[in-house]
């Protein structure tokens, strides 16, 4: 009884200094539309979710019933550059630096999804540049992401988040509320 009534007064004790944080987030390029989740304390958590939802080709019209294989060999279509979108979902431990400055690091999941795009020389498959795309054979599984970065949060106020994705790699950019 005496260790769940201090265990209780701990829990209330620290939640009368707590605050939340709530930001957009993007992972520049790759993954531009997100969102971030705080619960700031001396030593807090966070999550975040980002994707990128068109990939780098959006010219491309996506044939979901047609092979790689087939778009390069029985067609033999040119292959162009291809594009990839990525789901990352990552979660960690926040803590505080200084009175409104926080540092975080944590673990994630990526899910890419590789896109190869084609020429269609006859004209009949793709949009009006008669491209068209194709899953890419070679994809990858989900991977592990390891993240990084600051967080300058101040109560009631705007906060301003910066950080690193391993992968997919790029600069962390955010900005969002803190309650």
């Amino acid at each position: 009884m005496r260790t769940m009534v201090t265990i209780i007064f701990l829990l209330i004790s620290t939640s009368i200094y707590s605050q939340f944080n709530f930001s957009y987030v993007a992972n520049i390029p790759k993954a531009p539309i997100g969102v971030h989740f705080s619960y700031l304390n001396d030593v807090g958590f966070y999550i975040d979710f980002k994707t990128g939802l068109y990939g780098d080709n959006k010219k491309a019209e996506f044939y979901e019933d047609l092979s790689y294989s087939e778009a390069k060999y029985e067609f033999g279509d040119p292959e162009k550059p291809g594009y990839s979108d990525n789901l990352v979902i990552d979660g960690g431990i926040i803590i505080k630096i200084v009175a409104d400055l926080y540092i975080y690091g944590g673990l994630g999941y990526v899910i890419e999804n590789k896109y190869s795009v084609f020429y269609d020389p006859m004209h009949i498959l793709g949009n009006s540049d008669n491209l068209y795309c194709v899953e890419a054979p070679d994809q990858p599984k989900g991977k592990v992401n390891i993240n990084v970065g600051l967080l300058y949060a101040r109560l009631q106020k705007v906060s301003f988040l910066i950080g690193y994705d391993m992968l997919p790699s790029g600069i962390n950019l955010g900005i969002g509320y803190t309650f």
